[in-house]
């Protein structure tokens, strides 16, 4: 599942401001890049970062509106803003409420 291959890729965090992706199960994705050095507390990868990525090996492929078409939720915590193309999941809207 891509999902779980996002999560090994980038890490998961409970911190908004780090966050690049809600995921349909309401994680969010960590896109503070602080496994490679990044600040906390900032989200300093681009949403771009979908269209390529890689773990164990396999190249994923999804794009920016591929992943989101997956039910998966683009975050903009920088302007407290969220891009979606349906409805937000159960876990979805309780991790927004947060």
């Amino acid at each position: 599942m891509i999902s779980t291959a996002a999560k090994a890729a980038y890490g998961t965090t409970t911190d908004f401001n780090e966050a690049g992706y809600l995921l349909a199960d309401g994680t969010m994705l960590d896109f503070s890049d602080k496994k490679n050095g990044g600040p906390p507390g900032t989200r300093n990868l681009d949403h771009q970062e979908m269209r390529n990525f890689e773990h164990k090996g396999k190249q994923y492929t999804p794009g920016v509106a591929g992943f989101m078409q997956m039910g998966n939720i683009r975050l903009m915590p920088e302007s407290g803003g969220i891009d979606l193309m349906g409805m937000p999941s159960g876990e979805q809207a309780q991790t927004l409420r947060k």
